[in-house]
């Protein structure tokens, strides 16, 4: 009985750290780029995207931030998500 009591709070203790962990991970990575979301409902069509909106912030992407003939990653953050 005593074990089992220990482990159970060994569970709630790593449980309690690792929801901890989770709230200051989100809280310190979206100061920069906001999380947006769009929504359409047409009849029985109901359509969402979550995403995260880089800023620009005076700076020149093509040929500065980002070189010429490579890929611009247009998120920020977390990858987007598409609810249908």
């Amino acid at each position: 009985m005593l074990t089992l009591k220990r482990t159970l709070l060994g569970m709630g203790i790593a449980i309690a750290v690792i929801m901890l962990s989770y709230i200051i991970y989100k809280n310190n990575t979206k100061s920069f780029s906001p999380e947006d979301t769009v929504e359409y409902n047409s009849g029985d069509l109901d359509l969402e995207v979550f995403y995260n909106r880089p800023y620009k912030k005076d700076r020149l992407i093509f040929g500065g931030l980002v070189p010429y003939n490579e890929v611009w990653r247009t998120g920020a953050n977390e990858a987007t998500t598409f609810f249908t």
